[in-house]
């Protein structure tokens, strides 16, 4: 959600954080020495942030089967769902 507030949306940003923390399957997972070697993997393959990268790892290590980004061009990864904060916004 860092990107929304850096480009002054901090409606959307509340928004979409009250709507993940409050959903049933979410799940917030550690940072681990695997997340971060998974994540230098994402980074290599991907490009994009080191945050960015980290997210993704994490996700791939806990099995995610969606992926919640701002203003990404990520459309695919490992055959999770991308969900756009954007469509918070419509809402």
């Amino acid at each position: 959600m860092t990107e929304p507030y850096r480009e002054g949306e901090d409606e959307l940003a509340e928004r979409a954080f009250k709507y993940l923390n409050g959903h049933p399957g979410l799940e917030i997972l550690p940072v681990t020495a695997a997340v971060a070697r998974q994540a230098a993997e994402v980074q290599a393959k991907l490009g994009g942030t080191p945050e960015r990268s980290m997210q993704v790892a994490t996700a791939l290590l806990g099995g995610a089967k969606a992926y919640v980004a701002h203003k990404t061009a990520l459309r695919r990864i490992a055959g999770m769902e991308i969900i756009s904060l954007d469509d918070f916004a419509a809402e």
